[in-house]
């Protein structure tokens, strides 16, 4: 099972045919594999006009780019991109998800909306067009015990323990009470966001609005969190989906994404471990406590004093560096295997200290669960 928000398809004359160039209403210069080229003219007017009629559409554009053949002689070469959000399409709102049984149910959609613009396809053409970009999401239900989704990404946000890449905060609508976090590296964006603040703040198609109307009367709760990754390129996402799926393809269709049950998973359990180090956040928590309780606390589980006494360290360098850099340094001194053996008897011994009020590692520890669960999130089944 898997769940894919967003792509973007690229399809090339042949796998389309357009029966009229009106509703290119709009002209851009379009950067492609680095190199501007002219000509990239997309409709706009038609999709601002859906826009206000509380209809989803897809981002349609059509790219002329110069290139040159086998025989050295300069050749313009046109395809058609459509970006959307497979949810959208079919349920006029991302708040559900998708996934393999709706593949068929997606291209009938996209054919509708693109018939309306005097653009046809077919399944096979839309089956065959190359996959440019895919998000990957995972909404989650949290139950009532952890508050509500705003304040489960307040607490993540208090710490900065990524382990491999920059880390920033940002807000929606310049609020405090609809917080996401963004982690980033060279290859990718990894969001975390309260998903019912998102729709509040950008919602529009009805289906939103309905949502949005919930919401105000107190009859929907700020419940739902959600974990998104995107790459920042095509050669990223090749990259990553060969690794994933031990192919060596140079390009990958829709259709090769959705019928891998298991690969949304991988992808977003991959980037959940490396941003929430287990042995490591579970010391933020004890950071909070003052030192005679985290004694006392030790002393009733009856740990030893020399596992005290390294608890103690770490809990304290934890509170002065972040637990960012304490990782880093705790690989330079910890070289080799001793790193992971060290961390999992860290591990080890946060569990011998059971759950803790406030305590950030049983929540990573749900999330985690619920990661592993990829259970779908339809309208039909919440």
């Amino acid at each position: 099972m898997h769940m894919i928000d967003s792509v973007v398809l690229k399809l090339f004359k042949g796998q389309y045919k357009i029966l009229s160039r009106v509703f290119f209403d709009g002209r851009e210069k379009k950067q492609v594999d680095g190199k501007f080229c002219a000509g990239a003219v997309f409709i706009n007017k038609f999709r601002e006009q859906k826009r206000k009629e509380s209809i989803y559409f897809p981002v349609i554009q059509l790219t002329q780019q110069t290139v040159r053949n086998q025989d050295g002689e300069k050749e313009r070469i046109e395809s058609l991109e459509l970006q959307f959000s497979l949810a959208k399409l079919l349920h006029q709102t991302n708040m559900w998800e998708v996934d393999e049984t709706d593949e068929v149910k997606v291209y009938y959609a996209l054919i509708r909306c693109l018939a309306e613009v005097k653009i046809e396809v077919d399944i096979a053409g839309l089956r065959a067009a190359i996959l440019k970009r895919a998000d990957f999401s995972k909404t989650i239900r949290l139950p009532d015990y952890f508050g509500s989704a705003t304040q489960v990404i307040k607490n993540l946000s208090r710490y900065d323990y990524k382990q491999s890449s920059d880390f920033r905060i940002c807000y929606y609508n310049h609020t405090e009470t609809d917080i996401s976090l963004k982690f980033r590296n060279k290859s990718q964006d990894y969001v975390i966001y309260a998903k019912l603040g998102e729709v509040i703040n950008n919602g529009y198609t009805k289906a939103e609005q309905g949502i949005i109307r919930l919401a105000e009367q107190k009859k929907l709760q700020d419940s739902a969190i959600r974990f998104e990754i995107s790459s920042h390129r095509k050669q990223s996402l090749n990259a990553m989906l060969k690794r994933l799926t031990n192919t060596k393809q140079q390009n990958y269709t829709l259709h090769d994404i959705m019928k891998d049950r298991g690969l949304a998973r991988q992808v977003l359990l991959e980037a959940f471990d490396k941003v929430f180090s287990t042995a490591i956040a579970g010391l933020l928590p004890l950071a909070q406590m003052q030192e005679n309780r985290l004694e006392a606390l030790m002393v009733s589980k009856k740990i030893c004093l020399k596992k005290r006494a390294t608890l103690h360290y770490l809990v304290n360098m934890a509170t002065k560096i972040g637990a960012k850099a304490l990782d880093r340094q705790l690989k330079q001194e910890w070289r080799g295997g001793s790193y992971d053996s060290k961390k999992k008897e860290l591990k080890d011994l946060l569990t011998e200290l059971g759950d803790l009020p406030d305590n950030l590692q049983t929540l990573v520890d749900y999330l985690r669960e619920k990661h592993e669960e990829f259970k779908l999130l339809t309208p039909n089944k919440p």
